[in-house]
């Protein structure tokens, strides 16, 4: 028989479903772009928060007048014919011919850290410095380095990066404690991280204490309910701190004896079981278990999921505890993030340590747009946070400070020249450090002025996230050590687990828990606005007080107009 051609219909029918396919991916596409334009006008009607006007201006009030700097901050800070002479030059090197005109308010900062007994204090923990240093020979290694700010600039990689290369088994040459005293170490100085027992009984490194200050509910209540028996923890000897010994499991029964037995004795344990909050806890007789450590029936989840049975004992926080006299070099850190704006942690922080003078404080920054995002972007992936629109959360916030003091919304720069008992006042009011307050916790220079109170300026290094970014696993290690005087290993940057940590496109890649971009340009145009005039005061605060800004350090308040527009 003659065979039959079939191509012709075979070609028809492929064209016909290519024809389907193109009109299918059109159609797609122009659904895509028309759900992205109705999102977009929905964002900038949430974002736009009451009482502004699309220009920005607060309803009811007149425009900008030329020749006037604005006091709003709903308002951009410009400099305008006839105020230069009121007004200095940003200093070379911080952006260029721009005028920054809260260079004109220098003469009214006030002399800082503030005479002793000035501030108000609070009355002790249960547990106190004596609890945890009274033995010479065997005591609490207190943190000396301290990361207290903020949410979303790098802290969890810069922790992991200085955790690795400053562990003692790089910076002596061995991973054996009998090689870590000041002998054979040569004095040099090393880091040992604070730890945690996980829910399985094992070693964990921790990062975040929320002790001195920062933690809401219950992660709150550890100073003023336990004290510093719970953030020094139960001793270990230093020989845990060695690789091969840190994820060491421990059995159920050996944790619950190291809770248990052989308490402090000079420890009102009854006293500390009555301030405890949770429900879930089990309280032994008479109080007396270690205040590191809760018995507890289950564990409610932090991301919105259901409770974990557990009952069993938890070892919620430890440091090492050392003889100083043999290990002189070692050092511990702290990197809770936000303390730098609780109103209580940095006096808890200077009463409750041997030499306050000692300590070393990195704040790391970041552009405080793309902060107060990737923070909000972060919790809603966690399910903490509630509110999935993002004009919605800045218009909460908004409302915040414009109601808890009306005086400064309009007038920003009385943050830098009020007294500091006016200061105090305001910052109690407004500011509490917890997580979620998304503007609050990026005006850094309400933090600096808090924690400044107390300490010097030579003790404050600043490192701004796009720095670190740029940088080199050398460069950032070489710009810590200098400041804090931790020994860097001439090769450290070259060991494979220091890049794999210290590379900010590594294992640790930053910010990876979140978003930079997606805000509506309605959200940028109001954020750019209220941070502006507070950039452009932390500038004038850095430089007056001579701060020191690490890296290259160019990138910091309104005078580099990258740092705000990138």
């Amino acid at each position: 028989r003659a065979a039959v051609d079939h191509r012709p219909r075979i070609m028809s029918k492929l064209v016909r479903g290519l024809v389907l396919t193109g009109c299918f991916m059109a159609g797609l596409l122009v659904g895509v772009w028309l759900r992205g334009n109705v999102a977009r006008v929905v964002r900038t009607e949430v974002a736009k928060p009451e009482g502004l006007e699309p220009s920005g201006q607060p309803a009811g009030q007149p425009a900008v007048q030329p020749g006037k700097v604005s006091q709003s901050v709903t308002d951009v800070v410009q400099s305008a014919p006839g105020s230069k002479s009121r007004v200095k030059e940003a200093p070379a090197g911080t952006g260029g011919s721009r005028v920054n005109p809260y260079f004109s308010l220098v003469d009214k900062l006030q002399k800082l850290p503030l005479e002793p007994g000035v501030l108000p204090r609070e009355s002790p923990p249960p547990t106190t410095l004596r609890h945890v240093t009274g033995n010479a020979s065997k005591m609490a290694l207190l943190p000396e380095i301290y990361v207290p700010c903020c949410a979303k600039t790098g802290t969890t990689f810069l922790w992991g990066c200085t955790s690795v290369a400053y562990h003692p088994s790089i910076v002596c040459g061995r991973d054996d404690a009998a090689a870590w005293v000041d002998q054979k170490c040569q004095r040099r100085k090393y880091v040992l991280t604070g730890f945690r027992l996980s829910p399985n009984n094992c070693r964990a490194t921790k990062k975040e204490f929320f002790f001195w200050g920062g933690g809401k509910g219950e992660d709150g209540m550890h100073y003023p309910s336990k004290g510093l028996l719970w953030y020094a923890g139960i001793p270990f000897p230093i020989s845990q701190w060695t690789r091969k010994e840190w994820h060491k499991c421990f059995p159920r029964a050996e944790v619950d004896r190291m809770c248990l037995e052989n308490l402090p004795e000079d420890v009102d344990y009854a006293a500390i079981a009555k301030r405890r909050r949770s429900p879930v806890e089990i309280v032994p007789p008479g109080g007396r278990i270690h205040p590191a450590c809760r018995h507890v029936r289950f564990k409610m989840s932090k991301r919105g999921g259901p409770p974990e049975v557990l009952d069993q004992m938890l070892m919620e926080s430890g440091m090492p505890w050392i003889d100083p006299q043999r290990y002189s070099g070692a050092r511990s850190m702290d990197f809770t993030p936000n303390q730098l704006f609780d109103p209580r942690a940095a006096l808890r922080i200077y009463d409750n340590v041997l030499d306050p003078n000692r300590l070393k404080f990195i704040v790391t920054m970041r552009n405080p747009l793309k902060r107060a995002y990737s923070e909000w972007s972060m919790f809603v992936k966690w399910n903490w946070e509630k509110v999935t629109a993002f004009g919605q959360a800045l218009k909460r916030e908004i409302n915040v400070l414009r109601t808890c003091n009306a005086s400064i919304w309009e007038d920003p720069s009385l943050v830098i020249t009020i007294p500091h008992e006016e200061f105090s006042e305001y910052h109690a009011r407004c500011f509490t450090g917890q997580a979620m307050e998304y503007i609050r916790n990026s005006l850094y220079i309400i933090g600096f002025r808090n924690f400044m109170r107390v300490f010097r300026a030579e003790q404050f290094l600043v490192l701004w996230l796009e720095d670190m970014k740029a940088a080199s696993p050398t460069e950032l290690l070489r710009e810590v050590s200098d400041f804090t005087g931790l020994h860097l290993h001439p090769l450290a940057g070259q060991r494979p687990q220091v890049a794999r940590e210290c590379m900010s496109t590594g294992k640790r890649r930053v910010n990876h828990q979140s978003f930079d971009e997606g805000m509506s340009p309605r959200e940028e145009q109001i954020l750019q606005r209220i941070f502006t005039p507070f950039s452009d005061m932390l500038e004038v605060w850095l430089t007056h007080y001579q701060i020191k800004v690490g890296l290259k350090g160019r990138r910091y308040g309104r005078a580099n107009t990258t740092l705000l527009q990138r």
